[in-house]
């Protein structure tokens, strides 16, 4: 026998309702050895956002990269401390 779950499984990304028959993730966060939240998620959804993060570091890092050299000649030449 299976327990029921008293609250539907909404994904917290798109706000629908996840089927029976759908894939989905499930997060439980933890602290002091109690659960004390648990998201659901299409796998879908939270494959594309992690994606979407990812690329989103990613871009970031290569600015740093290209303007860390700039920032270093300007404090080399005084213009920034």
């Amino acid at each position: 026998m299976t327990k029921k779950s008293k609250h539907p499984r909404i994904c917290l990304i798109c706000n629908k309702g996840i089927g029976s028959k759908e894939e989905y993730v499930r997060l439980t966060e933890y602290a002091a050895g109690a659960e004390r939240s648990t998201g659901f998620y299409h796998k879908t959804c939270f494959r594309d956002r992690f994606l979407s993060i990812r690329k989103e570091k990613e871009r970031a890092n290569k600015i740093l990269d290209m303007a860390t050299p700039i920032f270093e000649r300007a404090k080399a030449r005084g213009v920034i401390q």
